[in-house]
């Protein structure tokens, strides 16, 4: 038998432990540990839960509820049911409804379709396990149903990106009829920009197909860089048309005005159409978010540097030609949207409205007319009366294929001439700002040394010969996005390219653009 006091040491921890213990009692209260503000991660947590529930899917383990189906039953779980589907939680947590309290719940769907589906327990898969590999083009509409009617709405929401994805103009207003019966809020983003994407067609061919729209998808539409227009005029009207139609309930015009005028990009309405056309309009100036929009616009016209909102950045398919930045010898028409030459007096210019930007960083010409164009761009301004590429802040692409700046020739592409477009593109990307200019899709010629961080990188146009003229395509976008299927450009861009060029004009030599020039111009 052992002593006491040999009993008792063997009790006391060694010193050792009792130093580790010390030491790790302190160290927890030097650091301070304090989880509250630490974001949920909502990743580590779902694979979690999903790992679990995998588990249970189609598993009779726990379960607590049959969804019987024809002369089938499902196992299921009454939690998951009503975390998932408002439907489920409504027939389960009700204790007037008399499925409450049945375990073989009976599932009567008025579409046979439908209950097949259900039967397949593809909507069941998806609240286990949160897998989509089920969903295919033949059951696809059924499960929008399906999902709408229990209110899974994530399922709803994946399967209308999944047929926004495959929307073209023949399923279009298929689709707009599946966002109109279920509120497939993606779904209609999807619609939304094919219709910004294709407005100006859409609105010449089938405006009575836009009227019948919802003022969501137009809302979805307006938001959108992509949309393709004329003039941000033009969208106002079609926005002034479409709430006229419910002139008869005034209040549902002034909500769809309220909604749709903010998506207007009220700075790119020229000033002329500001006072004479919405100030004068009774039946929206009555609104308080239009004087907003008014104000917001002139402020901007006055210092654009000082107010930016998404309304100040131009839409991707929106340019035209500046009546404040043109000489008097260039006549524009169209819109804005085409430049002529109105005399011999040498090199002339006119800028563009809107700067490029890493959004919107390409812009393409039409040569219309004459043998002596130069398109390119100037950082910030130069003289009226001279071409671009004369000077330091200058680059423009000469239709006899040399690339002036400063005055020089740092590279030659290709000559261009009547029905030939030409696309300008300044890579923001790149590590050495680099400029492509585009002959009818092709790249011609480029040049780098471009200053990538100004925002003032207007696109211009130099003429020399009377009658020279150069119109803008709406709608372009790049070649190399064309390529790459990144977005489509609109008809009309389309439609300019597709113009076979025109025969060179003979009798022209190749002058230097400084033998026609009559005028330095001044910044």
């Amino acid at each position: 038998m052992e002593a006491p006091h040999e009993e008792e040491a063997k009790k006391v921890p060694p010193k050792d432990t009792m130093e580790e213990e010390q030491e790790a009692q302190e160290a927890g209260q030097l650091l301070k540990i304090d989880a509250k503000g630490r974001p949920f991660d909502a990743a580590l947590f779902g694979e979690t839960v999903v790992k679990g529930f995998e588990k249970m899917y189609n598993n009779p383990l726990l379960s607590d509820i049959s969804l019987v189906v024809g002369l089938e039953k499902l196992p299921a779980h009454r939690m998951v049911l009503c975390a998932w589907s408002d439907t489920f939680r409504s027939m389960l947590e009700n204790k007037d409804w008399a499925e409450s309290s049945l375990h073989d719940l009976p599932i009567h769907l008025d579409d046979p379709e439908d209950q097949l589906h259900f039967k397949n327990m593809h909507v069941l898969r998806y609240m286990y396990t949160g897998s989509i590999d089920f969903v295919s083009g033949d059951n696809i509409i059924p499960l929008i149903r399906l999902s709408d009617y229990y209110g899974i709405l994530s399922l709803k929401e994946i399967c209308g990106d999944l047929l926004g994805e495959q929307i073209n103009e023949d399923n279009l207003f298929f689709l707009l009829d599946i966002v109109e019966q279920f509120d497939c809020r993606r779904l209609n983003a999807h619609c939304g920009e094919f219709l910004a994407e294709h407005f100006g067609d859409m609105w010449t061919e089938l405006p009575e197909r836009l009227m019948g729209l919802k003022v969501d998808t137009w809302a979805e539409m307006l938001k959108s860089n992509e949309l393709h227009i004329r003039s941000e005029e033009e969208l106002y009207e079609a926005v002034i048309s479409y709430a006229n139609q419910f002139k008869a309930e005034p209040q549902m015009r002034d909500k769809a005005l309220t909604t749709l005028l903010p998506l207007i990009r009220f700075p790119y309405l020229r000033p002329r159409f500001l006072v004479q056309q919405v100030e004068t309009d009774k039946s929206v100036m009555h609104l308080p978010i239009v004087h907003s929009l008014l104000y917001e616009a002139y402020r901007f016209r006055m210092y654009p540097a000082a107010h930016t909102t998404f309304r100040t950045e131009a839409r991707r398919g929106f340019q035209r030609f500046d009546r404040d930045h043109c000489s008097s010898a260039m006549q524009l028409s169209d819109d804005e949207l085409k430049a002529t030459l109105s005399n011999s007096s040498g090199w002339n210019n006119v800028r563009c409205v809107c700067p490029l930007s890493p959004s919107y960083n390409y812009v393409e010409f039409k040569a219309d007319n004459g043998p002596n164009m130069m398109i390119g761009i100037v950082d910030g301004d130069c003289g009226r009366n001279a071409y671009a590429g004369q000077f330091s802040n200058g680059w423009t692409y000469y239709s006899q294929g040399g690339l002036y700046h400063a005055g020089g020739t740092p590279a030659t592409g290709a000559r261009y001439s009547p029905g030939d477009t030409i696309g300008v593109e300044v890579d923001f990307a790149s590590s050495d700002g680099k400029i492509n200019f585009y002959r009818n899709g092709q790249l011609s010629v480029s040049l780098t040394g471009i200053p990538k961080e100004s925002t003032n990188l207007y696109p211009v146009v130099c003429c020399s010969a009377m009658g020279d003229a150069v119109s803008i395509v709406v709608g372009a976008v790049s070649p190399a996005d064309e390529k790459a299927g990144k977005k489509r450009s609109s008809s009309a861009a389309k439609k300019a390219r597709a113009v076979a060029p025109a025969p060179a004009h003979p009798g022209y030599d190749d002058p230097h653009p400084d033998d026609l020039a009559t005028d330095d111009g001044d910044f």
